[in-house]
């Protein structure tokens, strides 16, 4: 048996090395790369905007709310600023990096 330069063997046959392939983008990956890009600043916005009810909430009712009451919006003002957080995170991480498949976030 021979050995073939530059290929591998895998499942189904032999396919070409990865790294000599250049792997062009479908309109599809486009697309999905769009829809997970909106979803992420829809869900930074309703971080943002739970934060928002919450501190609202809580200062408006502070005064006339039991300990536990009150605890409620702190609970949702802290949940809203993590959710925030994440989705802020992985917006400016989707600019900086590349994907999982090796193409620019661009």
């Amino acid at each position: 048996m021979g050995r073939i330069a530059n290929d591998e063997v895998r499942i189904g046959g032999i396919l070409p090395n990865p790294s000599i392939v250049e792997i062009m983008p479908s309109e599809t990956n486009a697309l999905l790369r769009s829809i997970r890009h909106w979803l992420l600043v829809v869900a930074f916005l309703l971080g943002i905007g739970i934060l928002t009810l919450a501190h609202i909430g809580y200062l408006q009712n502070v005064t006339r709310l039991l300990y536990w009451q009150s605890l409620v919006f702190s609970i949702a003002g802290v949940l809203g600023g993590v959710v925030a957080l994440a989705a802020g995170v992985k917006i400016l991480g989707s600019y900086s990096g590349s994907n999982s498949d090796g193409l620019s976030g661009k």
